[in-house]
């Protein structure tokens, strides 16, 4: 399946790992634009700010070879075989395994009951 490589993307656009559209940054412009919105970067320094401008400036760069990537393993991927795999695991673990009684989600409560009071 294209060498286990994945990207995923935020938008419809082949820059869309960064923004919603080609104009519009929302994310970026809400982390670098006006400080006083955003109490994480009003707290910065002038140079933590540029390194975080270098590093959106990489990732825009990185975007469209990112998601060339992405579409080249979509297109190589054999969607059969991939099928033909999974479903295999799946009938092996429905034979091999016994249904568990519960999600695990009433032990996960427990101990995050025995954390709060600190047992």
């Amino acid at each position: 399946m294209g060498g286990g490589r994945q990207c995923h993307r935020v938008g419809g656009t082949s820059a869309g790992i960064l923004s919603r559209d080609e104009n519009s940054r929302p994310y970026f412009n809400w982390i670098l634009g006006n400080p006083i919105n955003n109490p994480y970067v009003s707290s910065m320094t002038a140079t933590e700010k540029e390194a975080l401008r270098a590093h959106v400036a990489r990732w825009e760069r990185a975007a469209p070879l990112l998601q060339q990537v992405r579409d080249e393993d979509i297109r190589a991927a054999d969607t059969a075989q991939s099928m033909k795999i999974f479903s295999g695991s799946a009938t092996w673990a429905v034979t091999h395994r016994p249904a568990v009684p519960t999600s695990g989600l009433v032990e996960q409560q427990r101990w995050f009951m025995k954390l709060r009071h600190g047992q």
